[in-house]
């Protein structure tokens, strides 16, 4: 399998974890995307990785996760599933 494959095979097997947490439409509007594009400044680039950390330590329960993606406002919301996506860092996340 070459590694083109594997990233979409894990993408494909993160899907479903991604839209349990963000919802369908941030998912499909997030794969819509590339990362390269965006022009982060600091500020969003420390929002996302403070996002990423939150959810780290909510790991294993989905529920405070989903409640603590909620209240993201939704380009937060979509900023971070992206990035987790890109980063592929769905497995820390579960």
């Amino acid at each position: 399998m070459s590694a083109t494959d594997e990233k979409t095979a894990t993408s494909q097997s993160a899907t479903p974890f991604l839209r349990a947490l963000f919802g369908a439409e941030t998912v499909t509007l997030a794969a819509s995307l590339d990362t390269a594009i965006l022009d982060m400044n600091d500020d969003m680039t420390k929002a996302v990785a403070a996002g990423v950390a939150r959810l780290k330590t909510m790991r294993g329960n989905i529920a405070a996760q989903q409640k603590y993606i909620a209240s993201l406002q939704e380009g937060a919301r979509l900023l971070l599933c992206l990035w987790i996506m890109d980063m592929e860092l769905t497995d820390k996340m579960r």
